[in-house]
């Protein structure tokens, strides 16, 4: 069998499989909202409702703890499992 099609690409996953929604660490003003592991089409409205709240400083529609930069500080890469 020949093979007639291949596709690769990159994965925006966390090694939590959690995305983050929070301020960058070190970079004023910056803000990320990724690492949806493939699912953000399901998880994009959700994702910009929480973005959105934090931004303008309103009342969160979820709590955003799981969803906090640090909780993946000293990971280790390829780890499964967060702080």
């Amino acid at each position: 069998i020949k093979v007639s099609h291949a596709w690769a690409g990159v994965m925006d996953v966390t090694p939590d499989a959690v995305p983050i929604i929070d301020k960058v660490p070190g970079l004023e003003g910056a803000w990320i909202a990724s690492g949806c592991s493939g699912h953000g089409f399901g998880l994009g409205p959700g994702i910009g409702r929480l973005l959105a709240d934090k931004l303008l400083d309103r009342g969160l529609s979820v709590d955003p703890a799981p969803f906090r930069w640090d909780r993946l500080a000293g990971t280790p890469r390829g780890s499964t499992k967060s702080r």
